[in-house]
């Protein structure tokens, strides 16, 4: 059985990278971080895509 995807805010994400809401928005516009765009303003994130995204920008900052 399929599990629901979990999706997080700008806000969630903001927190979670310890960077401002602006910023986590730029990144994400840039594809530097992955999101699913719903329109101009408006993004979700992944969860898994964003956990995924973490270790693997953490490991190669080593």
């Amino acid at each position: 059985m399929n599990e629901p995807m979990l999706l997080m805010t700008i806000e969630e994400v903001a927190k979670l990278l310890r960077y401002s809401p602006k910023t986590i928005y730029k990144k994400a516009a840039r594809g530097e971080i992955p999101s699913v765009p719903l329109s101009r303003r408006k993004r979700l994130f992944n969860r898994e895509a964003m956990e995924y995204w973490l270790i693997n920008n953490q490991i190669g900052n080593l």
